[in-house]
Formats: structure tokens, sequence, C-alpha cells
């Protein structure tokens, strides 16, 4: 559960270069400005694109947390700073997107956290009402600060623990001065960086793919048991474990799990790596087949070895057969 104590957002026009810096706190007293920051913030706290960090020991920004929690530094005058040095780069990056720069003073379940959220702009188009010597002309005019509306996933966002200093984040690549530039972490936050949720998870099935491979298994069925695991481990725990993993997916053979677990480490992957449920997407749950015949087949993972519903069939001419069994309606898509 998110809870708001402190909003500010202050912006940027790329159209004009103009910053808007803001003097007071956000007033998220109606409900709908309130649930639009909330469903923002809580749609990306759980994002698996989240990398993490720590900060470095110069930090500057860990001094200005360091101010603020002291009252040295007011709120306002904490996301002014952000917002200055965030947009005075993303100027001169490659990317220059007019943005709202949300900075929040967030408690999720009694830890307090420094939240901000880059909400990029987008082009669109709104009515407009003209009163032409009492006459009545309504226009389509084009509106370029158009907010992203809840269901959109933000690309660039930062999550501070106040308690630990912890950091979590997402960012997209800019490049400024004739280099490829991270800004939160490269220049914000000057923090460190580790693999994101669904960066490791990529790896660990791409690791997993290719010691089936190598080891002449059959790597569909192998990927197909590691995503039901995957599944079925979301359950009852949100983080995966390297190891046992590798001993779910390649339970008889221990020259396998060590073959797994030693390109894992070398990978730079975490012995567990943190999995929250809501982040088990429908590319976990369904397998995805091709052919090299041009058939492609979705379908759930636990249905791989039951075969009241799916069997592969290996025939003796070294082909494979596949039977969908037990299909009440089939529906053209």
């Amino acid at each position: 559960m998110i809870n708001i104590n402190k909003v500010i957002t202050n912006i940027f026009d790329s159209q004009s270069g103009i910053t808007v810096f803001s003097d007071l706190e956000m007033d998220y007293s109606t409900s709908v400005i309130k649930d639009f920051v909330i469903k923002h913030i809580d749609k990306s706290f759980v994002d698996s694109s989240l990398k993490y960090g720590e900060f470095l020991e110069n930090s500057s920004f860990k001094q200005d947390i360091g101010e603020y929690l002291k009252d040295g530094l007011t709120f306002e005058d904490f996301a002014k700073g952000i917002a200055e040095d965030f947009f005075e780069l993303v100027k001169i990056s490659d990317k220059v997107e007019s943005s709202d720069l949300m900075v929040c003073d967030i408690t999720s379940d009694s830890q307090r956290f420094i939240a901000i959220i880059n909400l990029i702009n987008k082009t669109g188009f709104m009515h407009q009402v003209v009163n032409e010597s009492g006459k009545i002309r309504n226009n389509i005019i084009q509106n370029f600060a158009i907010l992203p509306t809840t269901t959109q996933r933000i690309a660039e966002c930062v999550f501070v623990d106040l308690s630990t200093l912890k950091i979590k984040y997402c960012d997209k690549l800019r490049y400024i001065d004739g280099h490829d530039v991270h800004i939160f972490p490269d220049k914000i936050l000057q923090c460190s960086s580790s693999l994101s949720s669904k960066e490791s998870m990529n790896l660990v099935k791409n690791i997993t793919k290719m010691v089936a491979e190598s080891n002449g298994l059959n790597a569909t069925s192998v990927i197909s048991h590691a995503k039901n695991y995957i599944v079925e481990n979301s359950e009852i725990s949100d983080s995966i474990d390297t190891l046992q993993f590798s001993r779910e997916v390649f339970p008889t053979s221990e020259i396998m799990q060590h073959e797994f677990v030693e390109q894992v480490k070398q990978a730079g992957i975490k012995d567990k790596i943190s999995m929250p449920k809501v982040s088990i997407t429908k590319s976990e749950k369904n397998q995805k087949i091709k052919t090299d015949t041009g058939v492609e087949i979705t379908f759930p993972v636990d249905y791989f070895h039951n075969k009241d519903f799916i069997e592969f069939i290996n025939n003796p001419d070294g082909t494979i057969s596949i039977q969908i069994k037990n299909i009440n309606k089939i529906v053209n898509r």
C-alpha cells in the first residue's frame, strides 16, 4: 500500500526550452489526482525492469538526502535541485523530450522512500471551443503536453529506501557529449548498477537453453519445465534461488546442474533473483514454439507434460509430431 507524504512536479517544455519550477507541493486532495499519482508509483515500484544500485562514496545526491532528512533542505528545494540537473542533461541529449518530473516522499508498508517519476509528455489532440462574434466554432487543436495514462509503463523512475539508502531504478540510454549515458544512475544518483530481475531471468533462460542443447536434451521441453517452475515458485516466494532452480530443471544430472550454476555466476547473476508475483507475465505462463515447417503454437507451460492436452511424439524417422487433444472449440484469430 502506497501512501503519499509529499509530492511536487516540475516541468520542462521542449518546444520552448522553458522549465517551470513549482514553489509549492502539488495539490492531490482530489481522489482522481491522488489515484493518478499512486497508480503510476505503484506500477513502477514492482516493474521487473528495475535495476538495483548503491550510492557511490562521494554521491552528492546521497548528501542531499541527508540534508533533507535533517531538515537542512526543504522538500521543494530538494525536488527543484533534482529537476534542474535532470532537465539540463536532457536538453543536451539526443532525446530532448517534454516531461513532468514528479518527486515524491512516500511510505510503502511502513518503509519510507523518495520516488522520482519522469512523466514524458505525449502529443495528442483535443477540442477547442471558440466564440467568434457571438457564434461558436468548435475546433480540434494539437496538445503537446499530454501526460501518460496510468496503464502506460514509465521508462524512467527511481526509488530510494530512506532507511537503507538502497536504490532501484529504471532508466533509458541517452547520448550526451559523444557518450552513452544513463542520466539517473550515472549523473543524478551517482550509484552502482546491477542486473534487473527481467534481465537476470532472460539470462537464466538463455543459459538453461544452452546447457540443455550442449548435453543433448530437448531445449523446448527443458525451457517449458523451467517456466512452469518459475510460475509455481511465484505462488510461495518472491525470489528464485538459482541453485534450487538448477536442481528442478536438471534433476537427473549433477554435471548439468554444476555447469548451469557456473555459467550463472560468470554472467554476474545473483544467487537469488527477486521475482515479485506481479512480474510473472504471460511470457512465463505460456510457451511458444515454432517448427521448421512454419507452424507456431502457444500453450500454457503446465500443459507440456500433460498428455491429456498436448503430446510430442518422436517418430522412427527422427521427425516430431505434435498432437493436440480434447479440443471442444477452435476460434480463428
